[in-house]
């Protein structure tokens, strides 16, 4: 499934990173705890959060992961 499809099925908004709507996600993840995020999920993965916070997406954005659902 690409991330193009989830946006419609579940009639999500999109904030940022449309350029990656094409992506297919290969799984999922969920948790709240950044390091345990960092050190699990792999490329392709949608890493689904209640964490909101911008500072949270920097290191997240700097291993390469990029799909996340708040």
């Amino acid at each position: 499934m690409k991330v193009c499809d989830l946006v419609k099925m579940l009639n999500l908004t999109v904030f940022c990173g449309e350029e990656g709507l094409d992506t297919e996600i290969t799984g999922g993840y969920t948790s709240d705890l950044l390091s345990d995020v960092m050190g699990h999920i792999e490329e392709g993965m949608l890493w689904i959060t209640m964490q909101t916070p911008l500072r949270m997406m920097r290191p997240y954005k700097k291993v390469g992961k990029r799909l996340s659902l708040f």
